[in-house]
């Protein structure tokens, strides 16, 4: 960040396996960490504070509408839990709420109303795509926890590989790639095309 600042937080969540534990204590162990002390070291504090964050995402939206009001931002739990990212949505929703507001006023209200071209506005947004993009993440966690160490080489580098073997397909055209072969791992016998060598060189390869 310019003048040189940092900012630096710890998400702890309620259902941790461990109900002693203190966020505040686990906060301090982790700015005393060699790797993060090295940015903090010398330095004082601007702001600090603490607070509970609503991480329920798209299957936990509600009703955001209300005679005299709307809820926003966090209020409301638009937080992208994959990528514990809200201030991008809480400020997008502040501005499609200026929108209704705006429009309501230029047409004679006089606050009291309803908002519901805030609802079809918010829908309509790319906030709403993104939420719903990633609805079943944070159930997913819940129900077969995290990924450990020991896998998550595994996970990550299928994931990576199956999407170089699609975006191969759609960008070379002219490779003959069997992607079911590739994802599944069925061993198959390829001819090498070898047309511009003697006869007595072809030969196969797996």
């Amino acid at each position: 960040m310019e003048n040189n600042q940092v900012y630096v937080g710890l998400i702890t969540d309620l259902g941790y396996s461990n109900t002693n534990i203190e966020p505040f204590e686990e906060f301090q162990r982790f700015k005393l960490h060699p790797e993060t002390k090295k940015y903090l070291e010398g330095g004082k504090r601007v702001s600090y504070g603490a607070r509970a964050i609503t991480k329920g995402g798209y299957n936990s939206l509600p009703k955001m509408t209300f005679p005299g009001g709307l809820l926003l931002g966090c209020d409301a739990g638009t937080l992208n839990f994959s990528k514990i990212k809200g201030a991008h949505t809480a400020m997008k929703t502040g501005m499609i709420a200026a929108e209704a507001v705006f429009e309501a006023l230029k047409n004679g209200s006089e606050g009291k109303d309803e908002l519901t071209s805030y609802t079809t506005k918010f829908e309509n947004s790319w906030l709403y795509k993104e939420l719903f993009n990633v609805r079943n993440f944070g159930p997913a966690m819940h129900k077969f926890g995290n990924v450990y160490e020991d896998s998550s080489m595994g996970v990550v580098f299928t994931s990576l590989f199956a999407l170089g073997v699609i975006i191969i397909s759609q960008a070379a055209s002219q490779v003959d790639l069997d992607a079911g072969c590739v994802l599944y791992g069925l061993i198959q016998m390829v001819t090498i095309d070898t047309t511009s060598r003697p006869q007595s060189e072809r030969r196969s390869a797996i």
